[in-house]
């Protein structure tokens, strides 16, 4: 786009609002009372007539959510303003929480944003984000039983307790409903693939005003066909760098030939395989043949490439939620009611490349699992998998090392189908005075996890020398053979079985809270609004057994997360109108939790209305978030730390052939176990907000709000808080032969020079391991504005013009770590949580309606600011080390650039894309609807900084996966009696 023309389009979105407040200020405003209804806001007990409260609450309703063109409820939350870095999308690729899509207020990450259906807490997702932060799916919601969603954009721990640091979404269900609605809808994209079906179907039958009682239900049927890496072009979708100077990153390729074949890797990916020269027993470095399918020559000239036809950047999605609610007049202004509800969730995720046998770094199997604490060395692994003298292809007359992609697996996939059961009882009423509600609540999510594609290195091992299979040359081969023609079903047999464990989570809540007026002050009334709470969850995920027990080399290694929590909590709110101008509000809450212990939060609040037309309000708070049980309960995970020197075994790394050093020890690659911390203490937040609101007229109003909160003992890993030399404890091999520079005297032989080598017995063994638990050891704080603009005008008797403006603008996000303060506002940062998804500073969204009689259009724009590709806080402060440690990475290791500055790579570009929504009424039964979304057909922006592309691409699908899917097109049907 021309810059002419960008500036042209961005300042007509800045202006539209505007513009038609001129035209709203020209109507005359209504002046008949549409009659006031009392309401409970989010963020408040109190029931009130005035929406406006002094904390901003963004409300999208049903129409507006039909209007976006979406037909998820967790697509249209990823486009709201407010959501920032750190948001989980369900294609992301090598997620922990695979199948699953988070919010991620004021990018303070899933587990900092609080997500209630009804005002009331939902049961968390049965894997934990980057197995640490406890969320809520947010695509497990039925988007037909949606009355509204309400989004609080400031903290409200002291009403709802933990995990509302970032803010709520509370999505409010339908009450009650009467009739029958069926909607269908079906799209593809322009490409013709990610084929999308929609069936909604709600009906009810009862009024609670003049039958006593209310019964409906919802289906919601959704699916979503995979959208493959190979069906899209573009720069983004790159792997042959070399014409913008960098590397060719497509598996087995080879540009430069040599043992450095592209300047990062020894030995490429390959799908035909090579042999390895063997010195006792261990790989020698030395490649000493090719199987068939490849040669040395070929390689070097990239004959040796192969695609991943099973590449996804669209995972294959299913849901089917189930729905029902009966309520009755119970007498007296008492109504109880019964929410049932069944949500079953299906995805794939797909790995980058196929599993590897790679004879470069061995394989080290480690096992442990909920059960078992500490990580141990599986006794019987071999630490390198062999082929016998008599091997196809083996020439060497002697056993040989394999260097191998198992393609004939596929692609390794994680299968996820959940089921999450709810079942809510809720009374309310009036008695002396007071509203009460009283709801109890169980909920149960269970999923079944399938894992394909991974081997298991015994196994493999025993299927290349089977039983009574003579190891010598010209002696008959009968063992697995690989390469181009492998046999995948009896790959799968022999030694990549399937893997199954069952995640699991709970939530079982008690909630009583009561509101009524104490006193008539002389501006309004003086409210309180008081309230019990008890809730228990449970979350239990351990690794497949295969897995927990090291005989599988799963990717990422095992894990597992087991723990409980119970929170008892009182909280107490007053709202009071001293004069009519003037709002206050306070409300304080103590929770008790049987884990860590007491967290007590306020809250202040004002709104100050000096004439009809302008208000000014504001906030200040304290939040909390209570260690999750992967961070305070049972829990592991295994990762790659970087390279180090052993301390004990090369305590001079400097000078490696210091006499005493021990060869091979001063430079080792660092497993880390992240482990929980029974004794971490509650993340703390303090907030606080001020704005304005301006309401010239009920046809137009603009709010402006500013926020800023920081967050103290934030929880993260003792490897984040310093790195490799913060572990707890290091976990070794048990004392063995291991050379050693110099000594005993010197080589004893005469004339020896100090540098000699000697094999001596070492006083400890190699590290397996180190241990880095979660510490309280983070201070993140966030700054910006957030802005509102709504406008309608009244054309004739038919005709509404409408438009409404969401606009978020991050001033600052810093991480203060191990006493350095990085700012990351507009960076990558922080680069190393969900996805690595970008820290824009801008965020808007802007849509402009039109209603003419029977038809509606609907246009909606949403606007993502660009951002660089730095990250202080990772040590990624230059544009050349970004392009050295970045990119489609996953490929054994390599680096499209290698240090080379590429420029677009150094930034990823603004984002902007167009939909469009169009409904005509042929009947007040029936209607036919359409829309186009990325009408523009934009692509994503180039990201080579972001790991969670999918399938490993260079874009970000948390900010951009509409220009990966690119144009896509959907109609459908409402049938309504």
């Amino acid at each position: 786009m021309h810059r002419s023309i960008r500036v042209t389009a961005l300042a007509a979105l800045a202006a539209t609002p505007f513009c038609l407040s001129g035209l709203a200020l020209a109507q005359t405003a209504d002046t008949e009372d549409q009659g006031l209804q009392e309401v409970v806001v989010t963020g408040s007990l109190i029931h009130r007539t005035d929406t406006e409260t002094p904390s901003p609450v963004q409300v999208m309703s049903a129409e507006q959510i039909q209007q976006s063109g979406y037909t998820d409820i967790s697509e249209i939350l990823r486009n709201i303003t407010a959501n920032g870095a750190n948001t989980l999308s369900q294609s992301f690729g090598q997620a922990f929480a695979a199948g699953a899509s988070g919010v991620s207020l004021r990018g303070l990450t899933v587990g900092d944003t609080l997500v209630l259906i009804d005002g009331q807490r939902m049961v968390a997702y049965p894997l934990p984000d980057d197995n640490q932060r406890s969320f809520v799916d947010v695509s497990d919601i039925p988007i037909n039983a949606i009355e509204q969603v309400q989004v609080l954009k400031d903290g409200a721990s002291a009403l709802y307790g933990a995990d509302a640091i970032g803010g709520v979404v509370n999505v409010i269900l339908k009450k009650s409903y009467t009739g029958f609605s069926i909607t269908g809808e079906a799209g593809e994209s322009s490409h013709h693939d990610g084929g999308l079906e929609h069936v909604a179907v709600i009906g009810g039958m009862g009024d609670l005003a003049s039958d006593g009682w209310n019964a409906y239900f919802t289906v919601d049927f959704h699916h979503q066909d995979q959208i493959l890496a190979s069906n899209r072009t573009g720069l983004w979708t790159a792997l042959n760098w070399t014409p913008e100077g960098g590397f060719n990153t497509t598996p087995g390729a080879c540009a430069g030939g040599g043992a450095n074949c592209d300047g990062n890797v020894a030995f490429p990916a390959t799908i035909t395989g090579y042999l390895g020269g063997l010195t006792g027993g261990a790989f020698n470095g030395n490649i000493t043949g090719y199987l068939p399918g490849c040669t040395a020559a070929l390689q070097a000239a990239n004959g040796c490439e192969y695609t991943l036809p099973q590449m996804q950047l669209q995972p294959k999605t299913e849901n089917i939620n189930m729905l029902a609610k009966f309520s009755k007049d119970l007498g007296n202004g008492w109504t109880g009611s019964v929410t049932g509800s069944m949500f079953n969730s299906q995805a794939q995720q797909v790995a980058f490349n196929y599993t590897a046998d790679g004879f470069s770094s061995g394989l080290v199997n480690i096992a442990f699992s909920g059960q078992q604490q500490i990580p141990s060395l599986v006794p019987f692994p071999p630490l390198l998998i062999t082929v016998p003298a008599n091997y196809p292809g083996n020439t060497t007359g002697a056993d040989a090392a394999l260097d191998y992609n198992f393609h004939e697996l596929g692609l390794p996939m994680t299968l996820t189908d959940t089921n999450t059961y709810r079942l809510v009882f809720d009374v309310t009423g009036k008695t002396m005075g007071w509203d009460l509600d009283l709801s109890a609540g169980l909920m149960y999510a269970r999923m079944d996890e399938e894992l394909t594609g991974n081997i298991q290195p015994v196994l493999l091992q025993a299927a290349l020398n089977p039983v009574g299979n003579v190891d010598a040359v010209g002696a008959p081969y009968s063992g697995y053979i690989v390469g181009p023609n492998a046999n995948g079903a009896l790959a799968t047999q022999l030694f990549a079985p399937d893997m199954f464990t069952y995640p699991t989570s709970a939530l079982d809540y008690v909630n009583l809270n009561g509101s009524r007026q104490l006193a008539q002050l002389p501006g309004g009334p003086l409210s309180i609004g008081v309230g019990l709470q008890y809730f228990h969850k449970d979350q239990n995920f351990t690794a497949p057994p295969a897995s927990a027990t090291g005989l599988e080399t799963q990717a990422g290694g095992p894990i597992y997360t087991v723990g409980s929590q119970e929170d008892s909590s009182a909280y107490v709110e007053l709202d009071a109108l001293p004069i009519k101008q003037l709002e206050l509000n306070a409300a304080v809450r103590y929770d008790h939790y049987d884990t860590y212990g007491n967290s007590t939060t306020p809250k202040f609040g004002a709104k100050f209305t000096p004439a009809s037309w302008v208000s000014v309000r504001g906030t200040w708070g304290k939040g909390f978030r209570a260690p999750s049980a992967s961070e305070g309960g049972q829990s592991g995970a295994l990762f790659g730390a970087g390279a180090t020197n052993d301390p004990v075994l090369c305590p001079n790394p400097g000078t490696p052939t210091t006499p005493g050093n021990y060869v091979g020890q001063c430079s080792v690659f660092l497993t880390g176990y992240q482990v929980a911390n029974t004794q971490l203490k509650a993340v703390q937040s303090t907030e606080y907000t001020g704005g304005l609101i301006f309401e010239p007229s009920k046809n137009f109003n603009v709010s402006v709000d500013y926020y800023n909160i920081k967050l103290t003992d934030d929880i993260i890993s003792s490897f984040e808080a310093g790195g490799l030399t913060q572990y707890i404890s290091l976990v070794r091999l048990p004392g063995q032969v291991l050379p050693q520079y110099g000594t005993p005297a010197q080589c004893t032989a005469a004339g020896q020079a100090a540098g000699c080598v000697i094999n001596t017995n070492s006083a400890v063994g190699p590290i397996l391991f180190a241990t880095y638990p979660y510490v309280n050891g983070g201070v993140t704080t966030t700054s910006g504005v957030d802005v509102d603009a709504k406008a309608h005008i009244d054309i004739g008797s038919m005709d509404r013009l409408s438009a409404e403006l969401q606009w978020t603008h991050e001033i600052s996000y810093t991480e203060l770590v191990n006493g350095v303060t990085y700012q990351l506002a507009g960076t990558h940062g922080p680069s190393g949580i969900s996805g690595d998804t970008g820290n824009p500073k801008d965020r808007g969204v802007l849509t402009v309606s039109w209603d003419h009689g029977p038809f509606d259009l609907s246009t909606t724009v949403n606007y993502i600011s660009s951002f660089t590709s730095l990250d202080p806080s990772a040590g990624l402060t230059s544009c050349a080390f970004v392009e050295a440690f970045s990119g489609t990475s996953a490929y054994g290791a390599r680096f499209p650039f290698g240090g080379a500055v590429y420029p677009p790579g150094c930034s990823v570009a603004r984002f902007i894309d167009v939909d469009l929504y169009a409904r005509y009424n042929i009947t007040k039964h029936f209607d036919l609807h359409a829309s186009v979304l990325n009408v523009g057909n934009s692509p994503p922006p180039l990201d080579l900084q972001t790991y969670g592309g999918g399938g490993e691409l260079a874009y970000d699908p948390a900010m951009h996966q509409i220009g990966a899917v690119g144009r896509f097109y959907t109609a459908g049907f409402t049938f309504t009696l």
